[in-house]
């Protein structure tokens, strides 16, 4: 199912992907998100997630998850599939 932009909530969408792949603190994500390195992983995570939404007219959340899982280095996150 396709999602257009309005229909996707940024903030929603950042903490799922930090919830999935068990996004940490201490991992330095911004530099592979291509965020300024002062912002720690999980505001990176919602700063990127914001900017690819609003980049990406129609996306669904498996594509925006897809997308994040390529910038990230194995060693930073463990996907959570307990649900």
């Amino acid at each position: 199912m396709l999602l257009t932009e309005p229909q996707l909530d940024s903030h929603t969408v950042g903490l799922s992907l930090i919830n999935d792949y068990a996004i940490q603190h201490n991992y330095r994500l911004a530099l592979f998100l291509k965020l300024d390195q002062s912002f720690n992983d999980h505001h990176a995570t919602m700063i990127w997630a914001r900017r690819y939404i609003e980049d990406n007219a129609y996306c669904d959340y498996n594509e925006i998850s897809r997308a994040f899982r390529q910038l990230l280095p194995e060693q930073s996150y463990e996907q959570n599939y307990s649900y």
